[in-house]
């Protein structure tokens, strides 16, 4: 406790607001099921958030927010509108100044793995697409036809919730959005749309361990969800993936089922190609742990 109050230091009523926080924290790990314990708290100027609670997971390292988990459906929802407003529309987000960067980083390298024939054939699906930027790049330089949805979006270009059917699509590519999902049924929601043989396609953090710091820089007002290499792995294994290739340009994990012989061939001889370090691929068996 004492490292904890060193962190979060002397301000009025957080000291004792951790008290009862640590008596009331209760809540088993949604990536293993392991006990949590109290993580940290912050206080959010932002949206007058205010306190929130984070809690760690024992055994596999996961962080999530308590006081996120907890709050109505209305109250979260109402939140991330807050949130999206700052920055969707534009091509500016001032809480991620190099998102469009990214993203044409992104759009570039899922393109070349389309190329390469690793992406099965079928619905494809951008979930969490935001005001359509990647999708739309996607059509535009390399005729690649996703899918988009964005939850409570009314556009009529965007697949409605009726449209998410389980199973129903080969390739999922899921951008900045599981560090927002909150809890256990949001994650295999996500994962329950994929087919029997899909590929998905991932940019969050990760890291080895989640820092113990209020100023982190991830730490924001909308992340409820922080993924250490040992929970990937976990949830990697749960979801039945046998393999995955990292690229560090774009930030893109891409997670396979098929067995790791039908893709370290194609792998191998991509970085190969006379196309640069912005192209190359590193393949594990296993979840991909670059971010040490």
């Amino acid at each position: 406790m004492a490292e904890f109050i060193m962190t979060i230091g002397t301000e009025p009523g957080l000291i004792s607001h951790y008290l009862k926080f640590n008596l009331h924290y209760q809540m088993n790990c949604v990536i293993c099921n392991s006990p949590t314990k109290p993580f940290l708290s912050k206080n959010f100027i932002q949206f007058d958030l205010g306190k929130i609670d984070y809690v760690k997971c024992v055994n596999c390292g996961f962080v999530i927010s308590k006081t996120h988990y907890e709050m109505t459906d209305a109250e979260w929802e109402n939140l991330n509108q807050k949130w999206v407003s700052l920055y969707q529309g534009s091509d500016f987000n001032p809480e991620d100044p190099r998102w469009m960067e990214r993203l044409n980083n992104q759009a570039n390298i899922i393109g070349d793995i389309a190329e390469l024939g690793l992406l099965p054939a079928g619905d494809w699906l951008d979930y969490g697409a935001g005001d359509g930027k990647l999708a739309d790049a996607l059509k535009q330089r390399f005729n690649l036809d996703f899918n988009k949805y964005e939850h409570s979006s009314n556009r009529k270009d965007y697949l409605s919730d009726e449209g998410l059917r389980p199973g129903r699509f080969s390739f999922l590519l899921n951008t900045s959005v599981m560090e927002h999902l909150r809890s256990r049924a949001a994650l295999d929601g996500l994962f329950d749309l994929m087919s029997k043989n899909g590929v998905m396609g991932i940019h969050t953090l990760v890291m080895e361990n989640i820092p113990h710091d209020t100023e982190w820089f991830y730490l924001l007002s909308v992340h409820c969800s922080f993924y250490t290499n040992m929970a990937m792995q976990i949830l990697f294994e749960q979801k039945g993936y046998t393999c995955s290739i990292y690229n560090v340009a774009s930030r893109l994990w891409f997670w396979f089922k098929q067995p790791a012989e039908a893709i370290k061939p194609a792998i191998e001889q991509a970085n190969k190609r006379n196309k640069g370090e912005f192209y190359h691929y590193i393949f594990k068996e296993g979840f991909v742990d670059y971010w040490k």
